[in-house]
């Protein structure tokens, strides 16, 4: 994968068919970041992460990087500021949940 930057990882991997919330949560626990768990391989997300094959397949040939760029970037545009739950904004109730 080529280099991208962090918000464009998160929303690429969120749009990932079959990563839903718990499996999103999962790969960040397990990997720390979805910039890692696009690097990993198949195996080591069905094992570490507890995806199954076909999500895990869905990951390794992810395509739709151009539209999680776009997504960023038109974010970027109309002025919203886009935040992860790893990020020092995030509020603190909601990563609980």
């Amino acid at each position: 994968m080529a280099i991208r930057d962090e918000l464009t990882t998160w929303v690429a991997l969120r749009s990932v068919e079959g990563v839903g919330s718990v499996a999103f949560k999962n790969l960040l626990s397990a990997f720390g970041t979805p910039r890692r768990a696009f690097e990993v391989t198949a195996k080591e997300l069905e094992q570490t992460a507890g995806l199954n094959h076909k999500t895990a397949r869905n990951i390794k040939e992810f395509r739709g990087w151009e539209r999680a760029r776009a997504e960023v970037e038109r974010a970027a545009r109309e002025g919203v500021t886009l935040i992860t739950s790893n990020d020092p904004g995030y509020p603190e109730r909601l990563r609980r949940i």
